[in-house]
């Protein structure tokens, strides 16, 4: 008998690591699930986020049809669980899943182009702090199990910025857009902190007149994208690039809030010491219980780092958000969702949050004890 090659055995490696991980999932009330490798393009285009975006796979079918191959497996089990029994009800359900997903990288990134994921995720419930912290314990509990030793946990919590946002915002022309802009383009707001910082104006610009263009024929489609939504981007865009620049003060505010990176404790003393003229109080309360929450559920937060810029790229994530690093490789990483599910056809808004990791990093990084894991 030939030996076994060593692509055959990283494989085997990966899939003991896969099935082990999904096992933990089950044993802990969470239902496997299955979903469709190929999924509708025009899902992931307006919700997955950039990052995810530009490196679709997608393909269109003989009646016209864009379909794209699953980028993650998040959308797909929303989807899921949006077509179950009690989704239409925002009925409460845990659900995992294992299967591969699809995103293109150059050859020289030496990043796959297919990999595992094995993951759950929390929809529904009344609590949504318990429920952040429980899956979080799950992702470290499973690592923990899975041998995996040495890594660093970093949390965000999209939420603060948004409340800062709105609270440094109420009394400018830029309300709500600052949280837009922080949220849809990284160059463009830290271009606005620059401004700001030198005192410098932007330059000011004119939305174009639509009333004496030619119509166009808003129901055409360019890349999974009607006219009308092109044209509805294009004007949002115009208007923000029209207003004024910040006060200095705000833009040094925010660039120093942003720039908060330590452990958990340590980093809300920072945060109120350098938002101690916004009124954040809600926002702060809901972190404290945070803290106290993920405590409870044996995750010792002295040991987590947390960071106020940390989820601002990350697509559909509108809260608590967290990631698992060995180095500079991530092997788990998730957060909460709330938004997604309405835009994905729900009448109503229910509550999500969710985590997903990677079966091939965990294998390459810890292979001696892959390799003792029975599937």
């Amino acid at each position: 008998m030939s030996p076994v090659s060593a692509s055959s055995t990283d494989a085997l490696r990966i899939e003991s690591v896969s099935f082990a991980l999904a096992r933990m999932l089950q044993e802990a009330g969470y239902k496997a699930v299955s979903t469709p490798i190929l999924q509708p393009l025009e899902v992931f285009l307006e919700y997955a986020g950039e990052d995810i975006r530009k490196r679709l796979y997608s393909v269109t079918d003989i009646s016209g049809g864009e379909h794209c191959l699953r980028p993650d497996l998040t959308i797909p089990t929303c989807r899921h669980y949006l077509a179950s029994s009690g989704g239409a009800n925002g009925v409460e359900a845990r659900l995992c899943y294992r299967g591969d997903a699809f995103r293109y990288h150059a050859k020289e990134s030496l990043k796959p182009s297919e990999f595992p994921q094995v993951g759950a995720e929390y929809f529904g419930g009344n609590n949504s702090i318990d429920a952040d912290a429980e899956i979080m314990a799950l992702a470290i509990d499973g690592l923990r199990q899975l041998g995996c030793k040495g890594f660093e946990i970093e949390i965000g919590d999209l939420y603060l910025f948004g409340a800062l946002a709105k609270s440094v915002g109420k009394n400018s022309p830029w309300g709500e857009r600052l949280h837009q802009v922080f949220y849809r383009s990284e160059e463009r707001f830290d271009k606005l902190l620059q401004l700001a910082k030198e005192g410098t104006r932007q330059t000011s610009r004119t939305i174009p007149e639509t009333d004496n263009v030619e119509p166009i024929n808003t129901d055409m489609v360019l890349g999974g994208r009607s006219i009308e939504e092109i044209q509805t981007r294009f004007k949002e865009r115009m208007e923000r690039r029209s207003l004024p620049s910040l006060p200095k003060d705000v833009g040094t505010m925010l660039e120093k809030f942003l720039r908060i990176r330590a452990p958990f404790p340590q980093a809300l003393k920072d945060i109120r010491n350098t938002t101690n003229a916004a009124d954040i109080a809600p926002a702060l309360e809901c972190l404290e219980q945070r803290a106290e929450c993920l405590r409870r559920h044996g995750i010792d937060i002295n040991d987590a780092i947390f960071s106020t810029g940390f989820g601002r790229r990350l697509g559909y994530y509108t809260g608590f958000v967290f990631e698992v690093r060995v180095g500079e490789m991530q092997i788990a990483a998730g957060g909460r969702y709330d938004q997604l599910l309405q835009a994905l056809g729900s009448e109503r808004r229910i509550p999500a949050v969710g985590f997903a990791a990677r079966p091939d990093r965990i294998a390459a990084l810890f292979p001696k004890f892959a390799e003792r894991i029975t599937p």
